[in-house]
């Protein structure tokens, strides 16, 4: 068997410090001239999603084509946030821990987030972990994150060359939504506690391995074990 290995992004590799969050409501401020309707926790959502649910609350009609426009909207402000380098940082750890595992006989490692993947790419080529994790399942693949987490371990699969049956699933996140995404496709998950997340909720969401930080004592071993 090989093993599909999926790193969530936000909270899990970097931290944007809430200057993502910021780029988002900006860009419906943008067009509706305030930021109502999202008063929410973003954490573990798909930019798709987050966006569909704000408008919803603030009573919009929410089409296909409206969220491609928004999208496409957030993205240069996502940009101009990123490039502020007091906000935009790799977390501890993340980048030794995703060095390692590529490395790992049997592994593919890719991605596994809500962001589309052109802002996942912005959020990763700064700090040389972007060509590191060359495929995975974003954001634009579907809203709901288990579905995205099936489109990275599919494929994960093919550059193994396997049937998605013969392969593991490990999920690295920093949210409840990460372990319940990965027990849904058949895998188990490392989290870590540099998100909004505490350990304690983590422990109690089900994940395999629980660390308060990537550069923890053991973490990277620990990571092994479950591949």
């Amino acid at each position: 068997m090989g093993t599909v290995l999926l790193y969530d992004i936000d909270g899990t590799l970097v931290t944007t410090d809430g200057g993502a969050r910021q780029a988002l409501l900006d860009t419906i401020i943008a067009h509706y001239g305030d930021d109502a309707g999202f008063d929410f926790g973003f954490g573990g959502m798909t930019d798709r999603g987050i966006f569909r649910r704000g408008l919803v609350q603030r009573g919009v009609a929410v089409e296909e084509d409206l969220l491609d426009r928004l999208i496409a909207d957030y993205l240069p402000r996502l940009e101009s946030v990123l490039a502020r380098a007091a906000v935009h940082r790799l977390l501890p750890g993340a980048l030794e821990m995703v060095r390692a595992s590529v490395g790992w006989s049997g592994v593919v490692a890719g991605l596994g987030t809500g962001n589309v993947e052109a802002g996942a790419r912005m959020k990763l080529r700064p700090f040389a972990v972007d060509a590191l994790l060359p495929f995975g399942g974003f954001g634009c693949d579907a809203e709901l994150r288990a579905e995205l987490i099936a489109a990275g371990h599919r494929r994960g699969a093919a550059r193994l060359g396997l049937p998605v049956e013969q392969t593991r699933l490990v999920v690295v996140g920093d949210t409840v939504h990460d372990i319940e995404a990965a027990r849904a496709n058949g895998g188990v998950t490392l989290a870590v506690a540099t998100g909004r997340t505490s350990h304690e909720a983590l422990v109690a969401g089900g994940a395999e391995v629980v660390v308060h930080r990537l550069d923890d004592v053991g973490a990277i071993a620990a990571l092994a074990r479950l591949c």
